[in-house]
């Protein structure tokens, strides 16, 4: 798609949300705090931030796609971050004790829990790691 044609259906679309915006902001400034204008505000928000994250997405997909070279960093990187992810899965546990499952703990949030306590740890040590690495590669020269 051409970027003239994106860049004008962004700006239609920002005084779209805009005036629609501005009108629900008056009513509510003069005095309609009715249930539905407040709820109609908050929906337009939430479909405008929506609406945004996609686009942010999609144009970052869209320039990772045609820049693959120079996004082959990124790549590993989110290769790593998997890894981490995959073992820190397979290390936690996912026992549920009965005062947990008072409160509504179920196995899987257990075991997401413990998850992401493992990642926190493995990726910790890694910058740990690095940092130590660093400094001493510097004494070294």
């Amino acid at each position: 798609m051409d970027m003239k044609k994106v860049a004008l259906i962004g700006n239609v679309l920002k005084v779209i949300i805009a005036v629609v915006g501005l009108f629900l902001c008056v009513k509510i400034i003069a005095g309609d705090e009715s249930i539905g204008t407040i709820s109609a505000a908050i929906n337009i928000s939430m479909i405008a931030l929506a609406l945004c994250c996609v686009i942010a997405l999609g144009f970052g997909l869209v320039y990772f796609a045609e820049n693959l070279k120079k996004s082959k960093g990124a790549l590993f990187m989110i290769g790593g971050f998997a890894a981490i992810a995959g073992i820190s899965y397979s290390l936690a546990k996912s026992e549920v004790y009965p005062e947990w499952a008072a409160a509504g703990v179920t196995e899987q949030v257990s075991k997401l829990s413990g998850m992401g306590i493992y990642a926190v740890m493995l990726l910790l040590g890694l910058a740990v790691a690095a940092a130590l690495f660093s400094e001493l590669s510097k004494l070294k020269n």
